[in-house]
């Protein structure tokens, strides 16, 4: 991950326990927003709804991809 990326969009989106662990392997500093802002925040913007669920369709294909 870089500078501005963000992880637990599936969990946020479908309501499931998360399904990936991140580990910093240098200092980090990370922001946690309350998954009721996020929500809040997608019902509100229409740009970042798609913009989330983008991100969640291409981690999904990925990990189906690597998968075999």
């Amino acid at each position: 991950m870089k500078a501005g990326d963000l992880f637990g969009e599936i969990a946020l989106i479908d309501g499931s326990t998360r399904s990936a662990t991140v580990m910093a392997l240098k200092p980090t500093e990370c922001l946690a927003l309350p998954a009721a802002a996020i929500r809040d925040l997608l019902q509100r913007n229409h740009a970042f709804s798609v913009a989330l669920l983008r991100l969640a369709v291409l981690r999904l294909a990925e990990q189906e991809m690597s998968a075999g």
